[in-house]
């Protein structure tokens, strides 16, 4: 009834007599160099895993009307994907994944018909989702990114109430986020965005989705301030294992995030710790919100490259988990809060083409990133790793202040000089103008003495 033999180095094609084993309920062969078409199976087959070989091809029909509430894995299949799964068979699936294959075209309505779990990630399917597109409560994934799809936010995820994994990521998608996505989808923990055409604001209401962990919008063309409520993310907060249950499913799948300027793919062996917040390569404006300093769980937190002002949060220290922190080409100001030395757990930072100035922090985990790239482009900034020693430009400052007040003192030293010169001119000028007597005293005493004109003189006063 049950046949596993994946994992080890099978080659060559399915033998056609697996369709004699009539009790089969499930065969997984998943992880294997496996090839060929994928031959007639046992209508008894409840769940399929073939994930991570080379078939190709498609199903044979006969699979429309022979599978029941079955699972399907499958890999490395070509071909539209119309032809390989007929409507028929996916209304009764309940855990579909497809990723990493070369399917194309356009998703089907009945894609909709999928219960629990929705992975067509990394192919090349291309158009819109379908209008008709509707979710079950039990719907707690959907990833389609790494795809050509296009248009607008798919508008019917709004009904999708029990998502907990939504990724969009790698597509063309356009026009703005909506509302409905904080509003309505409230047990999200993991939205995955990234890549994509958006535009408009971060709505405010993605702060109400309390379980959220991951947040990826990074690399789209948001615009206008974050969100100032970041304390509502109550998970991010928190230190504890995700609460986000899809890694319970064998599927092989793994889920990428950006950090440590690396993109990295996160499977179920570390999906449950990981938190992050990227919204990098946007134009975000405004000032990083204070309160972000109490999701204490982050992480990853990456805010590079927008046009965000003002300073680091003061008690950034807070943030105690953060393994990699990148606010690297805005315009933020100030200095480096001292705070930032108590990020033990710090491996990547990255503040380089801001405004900052000041000494850099010292002490503990900061004395291991010695990269000077990762403060270039702040020139106010002195102290290690940069050659700027802090001591020198405030000698200079010193000196330059001193001889400034020297200068000051020397100006208005001559001035007094030349305003007392100018005063005492023109006393004597008019005292001599009004004093007749003094006037001729001096003009005899100046001119006419000099000349001999003694007796003169003493004729004049006798």
């Amino acid at each position: 009834m049950y046949l596993d033999l994946s994992n080890n180095r099978l080659r060559g094609n399915l033998p056609a007599s697996l369709v004699h084993l009539k009790e089969l309920v499930s065969m997984v062969l998943s992880n294997n160099r496996l090839e060929g078409e994928i031959p007639f199976l046992p209508i008894s087959l409840e769940l399929l895993s073939l994930f991570n070989n080379s078939f190709s091809g498609q199903l044979r029909k006969t699979y429309e009307s022979s599978y029941e509430k079955k699972s399907v894995l499958l890999n490395n299949l070509t071909g539209v994907v119309v032809e390989l799964f007929p409507c028929g068979l996916l209304s009764n699936l309940w855990f579909l994944d497809l990723s990493s294959n070369n399917l194309s075209g356009h998703l089907p309505p009945c894609w909709s018909n999928i219960s629990v779990l929705l992975i067509l990630a990394n192919n090349k399917f291309s158009g819109a989702a379908p209008s008709s597109f509707s979710c079950s409560k039990q719907l707690t994934v959907v990833s389609f990114n790494d795809n050509n799809l296009t248009g607008d936010f798919p508008i019917d995820l709004k009904f999708c109430s029990g998502l907990e994994l939504l990724d969009l990521g790698e597509n063309k998608y356009t026009g703005e986020i909506p509302d409905w996505v904080g509003e309505n989808l409230h047990q999200l923990s993991y939205l995955r965005l990234r890549s994509n055409l958006l535009s408009g604001n971060i709505p405010s209401t993605l702060t109400r989705l309390e379980y959220l962990q991951v947040l990826d919008l990074g690399n789209n063309h948001l615009s206008g301030p974050l969100p100032s409520h970041l304390e509502n993310f109550t998970d991010m907060g928190q230190s504890s294992y995700a609460s986000i249950d899809i890694v319970s499913f064998d599927s092989g799948e793994s889920l990428q995030t950006v950090t440590k300027s690396t993109n990295l793919v996160y499977d179920s062996d570390n999906l449950y710790y990981w938190k992050s917040i990227d919204l990098s390569n946007n134009t975000l404006t405004g000032e990083i919100p204070q309160n972000i300093v109490v999701l204490t769980g982050l992480l990853n937190l990456n805010l590079s490259h927008n046009h965000l002002t003002g300073e680091i949060p003061f008690e950034i220290g807070n943030m105690t988990s953060l393994e990699s922190l990148d606010l690297r080409m805005n315009n933020l100001s100030g200095s480096i809060p001292q705070s930032m030395s108590l990020l033990y757990s710090l491996e990547v930072l990255n503040l380089s083409y801001n405004n900052l100035s000041g000494s850099i922090p010292t002490g503990h985990q900061l004395q291991s990133l010695d990269d000077p790239l990762i403060y270039s482009g702040n020139p106010n900034l002195c102290g290690p790793p940069l050659k700027m020693s802090c001591e020198s430009p405030k000698s200079d400052d010193n000196n330059d202040s001193k001889s400034k007040h020297a200068g000051d003192r020397d100006n208005w030293f001559y001035l007094f000089i030349e305003f007392g010169f100018v005063v005492g001119f023109l006393v004597v000028f008019f005292t001599l103008l009004f004093k007749r007597n003094w006037s001729t005293f001096l003009y005899y005493k100046t001119c006419i003495l000099p000349q001999g004109g003694k007796k003169k003189v003493t004729k004049t006063k006798t």
